[in-house]
């Protein structure tokens, strides 16, 4: 699966109580270690995690073992927002392939959905799974679009209006996971 992905998991998690990044899951797996794991076990050629001082200082603390590809990014203004993490981890990407991004908050995901979405992205700019006719992640991009993003200078611009411009394909899904995440884990 010739991709990569961007983990974002620079937020303050205010009420999380610690980085998002170290919560765990049943399994005893935290956010960061289950989505980078899986990334890299679907075959992704990078794996980069956006993350900020909380987030570097926790890792340090607390060592959790990621896979060995995982590139680790420190975003020195999480503040500005989710846009800026993105540009952060599309400056760490090295190779032009199309690039998923995926919230740390949003941990499940279904095996088979990359190869999907991989296979929907086709003419588009960007294609994202959606249940009942709800918009979930992760979202995949072209490769091409990790420069247009680059060339954003408002990095508290709302990812979604950036994507407005774009082309997108939506992949309709039967797996209601696209929509959990932290703030809502029933995806309702």
């Amino acid at each position: 699966m010739e991709s990569a992905v961007i983990i974002l998991a620079a937020g303050f998690s205010v009420r999380a109580g610690q980085p998002k990044l170290g919560l765990p899951l049943s399994n005893g797996e935290t956010f960061l270690q289950h989505l980078a794991d899986f990334y890299a076990a679907a075959g992704c050629e990078e794996v980069i995690g956006v993350i900020n001082s909380a987030g570097e200082k926790w890792l340090q603390d607390y060592p959790v073992p990621l896979p060995e590809k995982i590139k680790l990014v420190l975003n020195p203004h999480p503040e500005k927002g989710r846009f800026g993490s993105i540009q952060c981890g599309c400056q760490a990407l090295e190779n032009e392939i199309p690039f998923f991004i995926h919230n740390v908050d949003n941990p499940t995901i279904h095996a088979g959905l990359p190869v999907q979405l991989l296979d929907a992205l086709k003419k588009y700019d960007f294609v994202k799974p959606v249940y009942r006719g709800k918009g979930g992640h992760p979202v995949l991009l072209q490769s091409y679009m990790k420069n247009e993003i680059l060339q954003i200078a408002d990095q508290q611009l709302p990812f979604y209006a950036f994507l407005e411009n774009y082309r997108e394909n939506t992949l309709e899904t039967e797996f209601s996971s696209v929509l959990e995440n932290l703030n809502n884990p029933c995806g309702d």
